[in-house]
C-alpha cells in the first residue's frame, strides 16, 4: 500500500449480518461514509427528485442532471444541477430532445433544486446508512447568483456552468470523499484529483466546455438537516450496531492477518472508547454493492464499546432486544434478547459470553446459521458455535 493511501484511508471489509456479504471499499480512518456509499446515495436522490420533478413521458432525461455529495468532517454536502422537464404546449417555449429514437417538445419551467425538491431529497438521505450510521449533519449548496439569459436554453445553459462537484469544492474546501450520479467530465477531474481523497477518478468521454472554475462563481448554503437523532456517538454504532444487527466491520482469517499488519505498519492504532443509557435505534438501510436491505430495530439499557485501531475491540451491552430481517445476498429473520453480554474480537476471532436466548435464521453467501433460544451454529465462510452462555466464531475470508 502506497504512502498516500496509508495517509488517507483503510481498505476495511464490509459486512451484513455476520460478515454475509462484502466489499473492498474505501473507509477512512476516521467515521463518514465513502466515495462508494455516496455515490449510490447521490442516484437515489436524482431518482426520487427527477420523478417528481419532470413528466412520466420525460423520465429517461433525467440521467442528464447531476447530484454530488461530499465529505468534510461530519458534514454531508449536496449540490445538484437539475431542471425541471415538461411537455411543451402550444405557444411556449420549447427544444426538442430525442428520446426512444423519436423527438420530443420540452420545456424547462424551473432550474435547481427548490424546497419541495430539497424536501424529496431530505427523506432520501435520512433514510439512508450514510447519514444514520455516521450522525453527519446536511447542508445543501447552491449557486448564489441567480440563473439568467434571455432564453430558455441560455437560462439551462448558465444553469450547468458551475458543475455540482466545482460548487461542493468551493463552499466546502477539500473533500474527504465524493460521490457523483454520473461519472465526471476531464474539467472536474482535474480539480477534484488535488481536491479530494476518496472518488470514482473515470471521468466521462464527452468534451465539455460549458464549466467555470470553483473561483469563478460564488456558493452559499440554502437548507441544512441537523445531525440524526440518536443517542450513540459515531463508534459505537460503528463498533456495536454493526456487529449486533446489519453491516458490520470484520474481516476473515487472511485478509484479517493482512489488515492488522497493514494497521500496525501504518500506525493507524485510532483508540475508541465509549458508553451510553437508554439507547433505541430503528430504520431501514440499503446493503453494501446495492443489493437488498436490512431492516433493523433494536433498545438496550446500557452500551459501552472500546478498542484500537480498527483490529481489536471490546463491547458490553445490558437488558438488551432486538430484531432484524435482511434480503440479499444473505437473508436472514430473527430476534435477539440478552440480559447482559459482553463479546470481543481480535481480527478474524471474536466471542462473547453473558445470558442470552436469541432466535435467527440465515442462509446466504456466509452459509447456513440457525439459532434456537441461544443455541446454534453457523457454516461457511463464516464458523460460529453458539449457547445461551457463550458462543465463539472464526470468519475464514
Amino acid at each position: 500500500m502506497s504512502d498516500e493511501k496509508n495517509k488517507d484511508y483503510n481498505y476495511v471489509q464490509h459486512q451484513v449480518k455476520d460478515g454475509l456479504q462484502r466489499t473492498k471499499a474505501r473507509r477512512f480512518i476516521n467515521d463518514g461514509p465513502t466515495s462508494y456509499e455516496l455515490e449510490i446515495l447521490s442516484k437515489d436522490i436524482l431518482n426520487d427528485v427527477g420523478y417528481q420533478n419532470n413528466d412520466t413521458l420525460l423520465q429517461d432525461d433525467v440521467k442528464r442532471d447531476t447530484v454530488a455529495l461530499g465529505t468534510t468532517g461530519d458534514t454531508i454536502y449536496v449540490a445538484s444541477n437539475i431542471k425541471e422537464r415538461r411537455i411543451a404546449t402550444p405557444g411556449q417555449n420549447f427544444t426538442k430532445i430525442k428520446l426512444d429514437k423519436t423527438k420530443q417538445k420540452v420545456t424547462y419551467p424551473s432550474f435547481g433544486m427548490n424546497e419541495n425538491l430539497r424536501s424529496t431529497a431530505k427523506d432520501v438521505i435520512q433514510n439512508s446508512c450514510s447519514y444514520k450510521d455516521y450522525d453527519m449533519d446536511v447542508k445543501f449548496v447552491e449557486r448564489s447568483a441567480p440563473i439568467t439569459g434571455n432564453t430558455m436554453l441560455q437560462r439551462a445553459a448558465d444553469n450547468n456552468r458551475a458543475h455540482v462537484e466545482m460548487k461542493l469544492i468551493n463552499e466546502a474546501g477539500k473533500l474527504k470523499a465524493l460521490g457523483v450520479s454520473k461519472e465526471v467530465c476531464d474539467l472536474c477531474h482535474n480539480q477534484l484529483k488535488n481536491n479530494v481523497n476518496d472518488y470514482n477518478r473515470k471521468t466521462a468521454k464527452n468534451k465539455i466546455t460549458n464549466w467555470d472554475r470553483p473561483n469563478q462563481f460564488e456558493t452559499e448554503i440554502v437548507d441544512s438537516m441537523p445531525k440524526s437523532n440518536t443517542s450513540v456517538s459515531k463508534s459505537v454504532i460503528k463498533n456495536n450496531l454493526k456487529q449486533a444487527l446489519k453491516p458490520n466491520v470484520s474481516v476473515g482469517l487472511v485478509s484479517g492477518i493482512a489488515q492488522i499488519a497493514d494497521t500496525i505498519e501504518s500506525q493507524n492504532l485510532e483508540k475508541y472508547a465509549d458508553a451510553d443509557v437508554a439507547v433505541a435505534r430503528a430504520g431501514v438501510c440499503r446493503n453494501m454493492l446495492g443489493i437488498g436491505e436490512t431492516a433493523y430495530a433494536k433498545a438496550s439499557a446500557f452500551e459501552a464499546g472500546a478498542g484500537v485501531g480498527g483490529i481489536a475491540g471490546v463491547d458490553m451491552s445490558a437488558l438488551s432486544a432486538g430484531a432484524h430481517a435482511e434480503y440479499g445476498l444473505n437473508n436472514s429473520v430473527g430476534a435477539n434478547l440478552s440480559l447482559a453480554k459482553a463479546s470481543g474480537h481480535f481480527g478474524p476471532l471474536n466471542a462473547s459470553v453473558g445470558l442470552n436466548l436469541d432466535c435467527n435464521a440465515s442462509v446466504g453467501v456466509n452459509g447456513v446459521g440457525l439459532n434456537v433460544f441461544g443455541y446454534g451454529f453457523n457454516v461457511g465462510p463464516n464458523m460460529k458455535f453458539s449457547t445461551p452462555f457463550f458462543d465463539i466464531g472464526l470468519h475464514l475470508f
